[in-house]
């Protein structure tokens, strides 16, 4: 990969929001087919959501955070810092825009680091505690630092990985990949949740993925090997068509199986429409080897969908291993099984909404 440092903050007066989207802007426009950008930066206000600035050129105003949504619908993965304010992070920008890969930072013992922000606007946690970083101002200086500028590079590390794993540049499907590879119920949250809670009573969940998932997510390890694709000659479901029309809405199914899912167990995604006929989105019958996710994805309109997974022995997931299936809407996870896939089959319906690309659909 090639590093491109672009910089944007000076010595003694902090880090300019004007150059942070010109940097921003010239990696959209940059010639490089996978592209991922590492902001360490953070600031309470400094970079707001509200502010509008007007683009003479196209004689419109715009936001921060529409410059990063922007990036992202262009093929640019943005990571950032939450910031290590110890507050909720949805107050600091550029992290808290929505189309960011926002970053908290734990210790060595995997318990949340004393100074990261939290909340429903942080994505993941990596490891931001002591780590070894290069120090300004010198040739081959090195120092140990802390904080969540430290823990971003680290996914944003492994979202290059993913790139060129997948040969691919599509933002979303690159997010869903990270939180796919993220382990959870790691992290000890009840701590901070008890001091954001004196701080403010009634405070969020650590992350938006926490009340969810059972813990929120952390990235332990690298991508090892490139992840397998869904077969595209699996068998089709008996009087099932498939889904005739494409639309804008990134649909990815990821599957990590126990020792028995390679044999045992078949995922299906249908879209139901309104006449309740079904089409078929993805499917996979079998083929998933033991503790490797498995991903698809699939470009599709709004409208209600169903998800469902069936084992044939009628036992589901093996409770001792860490098994699970996930379904992701444009890079946002609407469903997770956990290991508590049980029984015979695992259904889930839900809608994505029409009126805005890349909403959060009702589930």
């Amino acid at each position: 990969a090639d590093i491109v440092s672009l910089k944007v903050c000076s010595c003694n007066d902090g880090c300019s929001e004007l150059a942070t989207i010109w940097a921003i802007l010239y990696a959209k426009r940059h010639k490089a087919t996978k592209k991922v950008i590492n902001l360490s930066i953070f600031g309470l206000g400094g970079f707001t959501a509200e502010r509008q600035i007007y683009d003479r050129q196209r004689q419109k105003y715009f936001t921060f955070d529409d410059v990063i949504a922007d990036a992202v619908r262009n093929g640019v993965t943005v990571v950032t810092a939450a910031g290590s304010g110890r507050h909720d992070a949805c107050f600091f920008r550029p992290g808290g825009a929505p189309g960011a890969i926002n970053v908290g930072a734990t210790g060595p013992d995997d318990r949340l680091s004393l100074r990261t922000n939290w909340g429903p606007c942080v994505d993941i946690f990596a490891p931001g505690v002591d780590v070894l970083t290069a120090k300004a101002n010198t040739m081959n200086g090195a120092w140990m630092r802390s904080g969540t500028s430290l823990a971003a590079p680290h996914v944003a590390g492994v979202a290059l990985q993913i790139a060129a794993a997948y040969d691919t540049s599509d933002a979303l499907v690159i997010r869903a990949h990270i939180l796919a590879l993220a382990k959870r119920g790691m992290v000890d949250e009840h701590l901070t949740i008890e001091a954001a809670q004196r701080i403010a009573p009634g405070a969020f969940p650590v992350t938006r993925l926490a009340m969810r998932m059972g813990g929120p997510p952390l990235l332990l390890q690298a991508l090892t090997a490139p992840l397998p694709r869904l077969p595209t000659d699996a068998p089709q479901p008996s009087g099932t068509p498939t889904l005739s029309v494409t639309g804008p809405h990134n649909l990815t199914v990821v599957v990590s199986g126990d020792a028995y899912a390679s044999e045992e167990l078949w995922v299906r995604l249908y879209k139901v429409n309104a006449d309740l006929t079904h089409e078929l989105c993805l499917e996979q019958n079998g083929g998933f080897p033991q503790g490797q996710l498995v991903v698809g994805t699939s470009m599709v309109p709004a409208g209600d969908y169903m998800f469902v997974a069936y084992d044939v022995y009628e036992d589901g997931y093996d409770p001792e291993e860490y098994a699970f299936h996930a379904v992701y809407v444009d890079g946002t996870l609407v469903y997770h099984s956990g290991n508590r896939f049980v029984g015979l089959s695992d259904t889930f319906s839900f809608k994505i909404s029409k009126m805005k690309a890349g909403a959060a659909p009702a589930c």
